[in-house]
């Protein structure tokens, strides 16, 4: 789990800052999630042991991945190192701004890294979970952050698709194999967030934040710098979010909304636009 120092928007981008679902608008702690802690590093020093991989990852001996930056993207398709190509339509729906965010995102999946994540994020993908979700907190320079969708309906069929965290996080390679939290990558916060990376924050790799795919600089720079970050953290998004639309248009009429995700190819036959 990521760590809070600092739950304010407008925070250096060198603070870390809590990232997950249950996240107290107001700053509190949860006091569950140092329990969950203590439990998941127990359960990675045990798989230094036993040699599994379904664990949270603290302070691993490979931590200091080599960093991924959105430009390596194209490398990466060409070694076959994609599982699928995802698109998100963002849009500003409440916005009076001229450059407001508004375009398509496309997000490359890479298997070989994070096969776990990878799989999470496309089974949500294809439920349409990310469809109509708004992206709740964007720091300048540091991440832009979906992922809360209370109007989805979960039933029996679907339930299992929202995993555990040790379900979602997949372990840390050797050799540097494994993404950095750096510019243009995404994250997952368990069990159903996600967050792009807006800057070099491969501090967050020591606290167990692995991304699993990439996104191409003409992206980052045409939709996602352009995501409105002049809102405070603590304001009452997360608690806006649950009332709806109408109050979000009120309170926070420059959030920016995920319109639609979708699955454009399952296999690395595809090449971004750059």
């Amino acid at each position: 789990m990521v760590r809070s120092r600092a739950t304010n928007a407008s925070a250096s981008p060198n603070d870390v800052v809590v990232l997950h679902d249950d996240v107290d608008p107001q700053g509190k702690k949860n006091k569950q999630n140092s329990s969950l802690a203590m439990r998941n590093k127990a359960l990675f020093f045990a798989v230094l042991v036993c040699g599994a991989y379904s664990c949270k990852l603290f302070s691993s001996p490979f931590s200091n991945a080599k960093p991924a930056t959105a430009t390596a993207t194209a490398a990466a398709i060409a070694g076959g190192n994609t599982v699928a190509l995802v698109e998100c339509t963002v849009i500003s729906p409440n916005s009076k701004l001229s450059t407001a965010a508004n375009g398509v995102i496309q997000i490359m999946l890479h298997r070989d890294v994070s096969p776990k994540a990878c799989q999470a994020f496309l089974d949500l993908v294809n439920l349409k979970y990310y469809d109509g979700v708004f992206l709740f907190r964007v720091v300048k320079g540091f991440v832009a952050q979906w992922g809360i969708n209370p109007n989805f309906k979960w039933t029996k069929d679907n339930s299992q698709m929202k995993r555990s965290r040790e379900e979602i996080t997949d372990v840390v390679l050797p050799n540097n194999k494994s993404l950095s939290n750096t510019r243009g990558t995404l994250t997952f916060v368990p069990p159903l967030q996600v967050f792009i990376n807006c800057g070099d924050n491969s501090r967050l790799d020591k606290e167990g934040a692995r991304p699993f795919a990439t996104i191409t600089d003409a992206n980052m720079e045409l939709v996602v710098d352009k995501l409105y970050t002049d809102y405070k953290g603590g304001s009452g998004q997360v608690t806006t979010l649950k009332k709806g639309r109408k109050a979000i248009a009120e309170t926070f009429p420059e959030m920016s909304q995920i319109e639609t995700c979708r699955t454009v190819d399952s296999f690395s036959s595809v090449l971004l636009n750059s």
